[in-house]
C-alpha cells in the first residue's frame, strides 16, 4: 500500500534507503584502501553492528534533529542544519562528477561532461518537486527491477570467479580492519540523515526494522562484490582500478553470447541508483532548509552545486579529494553533531519536564 498526506511507510523508506546509497557505494567502496578481499569483509560486517545501535540513538533523537531551533536555540539550531547541508552540498557535487565521468568512459566517449553535468542536475533538481509520496513509489517500484538485475548480475560474474584467488587471504593485519572500520564509517555518514528523514514516515519511532534492514542489505551487497572481485582479480589485483566492478561486468557473457555487452544492465542499474541519490540530495537540501526556516535558499543551493560541479570538472580535479574530506573533517564533525544533538535532547526533555 502506498503512503498518503505526504508521508512514506516503513517499507518506501527501506528502498529509498537502498536505492539512495547502493550506487555510489558499488563505484567507491571497492577502490577504497584497507576494504581489499577478506579484510573489506570483516570491516563491513563489524560496522553493521555499531550501525544498529546507532539506529536507536538516531529514532530516539529525531524530534531534536526535526526540531533543532526548539532544542538548540535559533541561531544554534540553523548552524547545526547549515553543517548538515554542507556534507550535502559536496556530496552533490562528488555525485555529478562521478555521472559525467562514467557516462564518458562507458556509456558516449564523446559526450560533453558540462552537458552530462548540467542536464542530471536539472532533471534531478526538478524531479525532486514531484513531492515525497511520489518518490516513494518509484522506489517501491523500482526497487525489486534494480535488485533483480544486480543479482543476475553477480550470478553470471561468478564464472568469472578463480578457486585459487579465493582461497588465499591476502593482507590482513588488526590496524588494516580497524583502518578498514574507519572508513567503512565514513562511507555511511548518510546514516546521520535518517533523523531528518524519519519525520516524514508513518509510525517513526518504529521505523528501526526499516532502517537496520537498509544498511545490513547493503553491507551484504557490498560483501558479496568485494568477495566476487577477490575471485576474478586476485587479493589486491583491483585496487588501482578506477571502476572495478564495472570490469569485472565487462567479463560477463549470457550463454549462448547473444548480447554483446551484458554490462550494460549492471551499469545502467548502478546509474540509475546514482540518479536517485542526486535527487535525494536536492530533495533533503530543501528539507533541512525547512527546518532552519531557509527555504527559500534551496534553489541558490542547488545552482551552487551544479556550479561547483562544473568548475570541478572543468579543472580536471581528481574525486580523491572526496574521500579525504570526509575522513578527515566530515567523520569527526557529525560525531561532535550527533553528541550535541544528544546533550541538547538531554536538556529540552529536563526542561519540558520542569514546566510540567
Amino acid at each position: 500500500m502506498y503512503a498518503d498526506n505526504q508521508r512514506i511507510s516503513h517499507r518506501q523508506l527501506f528502498r529509498q534507503l537502498v536505492l539512495g546509497q547502493l550506487g555510489i557505494y558499488l563505484v567507491t567502496v571497492p577502490v577504497t584502501s584497507y576494504l581489499e578481499g577478506r579484510q573489506g569483509v570483516l570491516s563491513l560486517l563489524l560496522m553493521g553492528f555499531l550501525f544498529l545501535a546507532a539506529s536507536i540513538f538516531f529514532i530516539r533523537m529525531k524530534s531534536c534533529y526535526l526540531t533543532p531551533e526548539r532544542y538548540m536555540g535559533k541561531y544554534a539550531g540553523k548552524i547545526f542544519c547549515l553543517l548538515h547541508l554542507s556534507y550535502l552540498f559536496i556530496t552533490g557535487v562528488f555525485l555529478l562528477l562521478v555521472t559525467s565521468r562514467i557516462t564518458g568512459r562507458f556509456f558516449i566517449e564523446s559526450s560533453k561532461p558540462f552537458v552530462i553535468i548540467t542536464i542530471t542536475a536539472v532533471v534531478c533538481y526538478l524531479g525532486s518537486h514531484q513531492g515525497l509520496e511520489r518518490r516513494g513509489r518509484m522506489a517501491e517500484i523500482c526497487f525489486p527491477v534494480i535488485l533483480f538485475v544486480l543479482a543476475v548480475m553477480f550470478l553470471l560474474s561468478v564464472t568469472r570467479v578463480n578457486g585459487a584467488y579465493l582461497e588465499a587471504t591476502g593482507y590482513m593485519s588488526l590496524k588494516g580492519v580497524i583502518q578498514g572500520c574507519y572508513r567503512v564509517f565514513c562511507t555511511f555518514l548518510p546514516v546521520f540523515f535518517l533523523p531528518f528523514t524519519l519525520g516524514n514516515v508513518d509510525r517513526p519511532g518504529n521505523a528501526g526494522k526499516a532502517l537496520n534492514s537498509s544498511v545490513f542489505l547493503l553491507l551484504g551487497i557490498l560483501s558479496a562484490a568485494l568477495i566476487l572481485l577477490q575471485g576474478a582479480f586476485g587479493a589486491g589485483g583491483y585496487v588501482q582500478k578506477s571502476y572495478p566492478l564495472f570490469d569485472m561486468m565487462a567479463g560477463v557473457d549470457l550463454p549462448g553470447d547473444f548480447l554483446e555487452r551484458v554490462d550494460i544492465f549492471f551499469i545502467a542499474a548502478v546509474m540509475f541508483c546514482i540518479f536517485f541519490a542526486v535527487g535525494s540530495i536536492f530533495f533533503y537540501n530543501h528539507e533541512l532548509l525547512k527546518r532552519g526556516h531557509m527555504e527559500k535558499g534551496a534553489p541558490y543551493l542547488a545552482g551552487g552545486i551544479l556550479v561547483c560541479a562544473l568548475g570541478c570538472e572543468k579543472a580536471g580535479i581528481s574525486l580523491e579529494w572526496y574521500r579525504e574530506v570526509l575522513q578527515n573533517i566530515y567523520a569527526p564533525l557529525f560525531l561532535v553533531l550527533a553528541l550535541w544533538a544528544g546533550i541538547a535532547y538531554g536538556r529540552g526533555k529536563h526542561h519540558d519536564k520542569e514546566e510540567k
